[in-house]
């Protein structure tokens, strides 16, 4: 913003007005234009210097809904990298139940390896209660 009013103090003073930043420079007032015998070049300048600093102003405007944009995008990149991460740990914590209870139908089973898929279950399940409280703190933050 401290741009935008730097220029517009810049553009006044090519015209003639007495502005502070030109005094405290130790600059000097340029020929104004009111010395010509018509106004209409002065005007001419005047207002193209407005559109200039309505249509920089407008650019700084479009800029920041663009960050904006970019920004809630990533935030549902990230959820969504999330939620398909906690959908395969549901899914996984499914089939080794799945698995268990068929091993131990089938009375032979290796007590090693029904150890191992019930305690890669209990992970799963640990992590996804985990990653479904940050997927829950992530919603109230953003809301």
């Amino acid at each position: 913003m401290a741009d935008v009013l730097l220029l517009l103090t810049a553009l006044l003073a090519s015209f003639g007005f007495d502005t502070q930043s030109l005094s405290a420079q130790g600059g000097q007032r340029r020929t104004p234009h009111f010395q010509q015998r018509s106004g209409q070049p002065l005007l001419n300048g005047l207002f193209s210097s407005i559109a200039i600093l309505i249509g920089l102003l407008a650019i700084y405007k479009q800029g920041r809904q663009i960050e904006k944009s970019i920004n809630e995008q990533r935030a549902a990149n990230y959820l969504t990298a999330k939620m398909a991460y906690l959908e395969y740990l549901r899914s996984e914590i499914v089939r080794l139940e799945e698995d268990i209870q068929r091993l131990k139908s089938s009375n032979k089973y290796d007590k090693n390896l029904l150890d191992n898929m019930s305690n890669k279950k209990s992970d799963f399940l640990a992590k996804s209660k985990l990653l479904s409280e940050e997927i829950e703190n992530y919603y109230e933050k953003v809301s």
